[in-house]
This record gives structure tokens, C-alpha cells and sequence, in this order.
């Protein structure tokens, strides 16, 4: 919609690696801006992607993700593989150049006030697997918290820095079969 906001969403991902469901807060901008915040149960994770950055803190396991490769944390977690960068531009209404053979599909769009509207509910299909993401609750961010927003995590005290695979089959040990 070409303004940064944020949503709850829920989402349900499988791949010839691995299933997950997530549930929590969800932030996007223009120019592959994702933040992802998943909380409860014991889980805590927190994701914030700016192009080919990503940075992630996974708290119950004390790891810290700083990657600058473009590497697809998701691929690396269940085999579907989408960047949070693509995810982002399909969010914001973008033709992201997806992978050979996936496809997109966006319906329900909801009106994000007068920047106009994004897509509640969205399907990528690959050779490989599959994304369903469903958004509720949209709301625009201001220039203050799209500022905090997407800023890079730094690395918490006393975690430890770790690379895509550890952190991948951290967050599928501790999110796979959750609701």
C-alpha cells in the first residue's frame, strides 16, 4: 500500500523440510521491511528483515541471527523458498520475482485507511511446498515506529551468535506442531 503498518497475522507453512504455524505481530514497509514477533507458550521470537539483512532473536535458546547473505530463513526451516523480502513486497501489493515454479495469490483486501489497501489473506504454492498467511487488524505505522520498527536487532546479552542452519532448526524445534 506504499505505508509501513502492522497487523496480527497467523500463517501455516509446509515444505517438503518441515511444518509450522505461527501467530503474532506483523510489520511491513516498501524496500523488503519485514518484522515478525512470535510470543507465548514458551516461544519467543523476534525476526526483522531489511533487504538482504536479517536479524533474529530466538530468547528461549539464547541465539542471535545477524545475516547480510539474502539467505532464505524460511527455505532453511521447512524448504519453501520465499526471502522475508518477498514476503514483504507481496504484502505490499509488489510483484516480488518469485522462484521457479511459485506461485502468489492475494485476496481479501483490507483497507489500510486512506493509503489504500493490502491483501488479508495470502497463498505462495512452490514445487516445494507452501505459505498461507492471513493478516488481521491492520494499522498504519507512524514515522516513529516504522523507525524503531525496522531498525536491526542488536545481539541481547549473553546470547550467542549463530549462523541460518542453527538458528532454522532452533525455531523448528521450537515452533513445529504449535498452534
Amino acid at each position: 500500500p506504499g505505508v509501513p503498518y502492522a497487523a496480527s497475522f497467523s500463517a501455516r507453512i509446509s515444505g517438503d523440510s518441515g511444518r509450522l504455524r505461527l501467530q503474532g505481530i506483523l510489520a511491513s514497509a516498501a524496500e523488503g521491511r519485514l518484522r515478525l514477533e512470535i510470543a507465548g507458550g514458551g516461544r519467543s521470537f523476534l525476526l526483522v528483515s531489511r533487504g538482504e539483512e536479517t536479524t533474529a532473536v530466538l530468547s528461549p535458546q539464547g541465539l542471535f541471527l545477524h545475516d547480510r547473505s539474502g539467505a532464505s530463513l524460511l527455505e532453511a526451516i521447512t524448504g519453501v523458498p520465499l526471502t522475508a523480502a518477498e514476503i514483504s513486497s507481496l504484502l505490499e501489493g509488489g510483484e516480488p520475482a518469485l522462484p521457479d515454479g511459485c506461485e502468489a495469490r492475494r485476496w481479501r483486501m483490507r483497507t489500510l485507511g486512506p493509503a489504500g489497501a493490502l491483501p488479508g489473506k495470502i497463498r505462495v504454492t512452490c514445487p516445494r511446498g507452501r505459505l498461507d498467511l492471513s493478516l488481521r487488524n491492520p494499522q498504519p505505522l507512524d514515522a516513529a515506529s516504522e523507525a524503531r520498527a525496522f531498525e536491526p536487532l542488536a545481539p541481547p546479552p549473553r546470547f550467542r551468535e549463530a549462523g541460518v542452519e542453527e538458528v532454522a532448526a532452533a525455531i523448528r524445534e521450537a515452533l513445529s506442531g504449535s498452534s
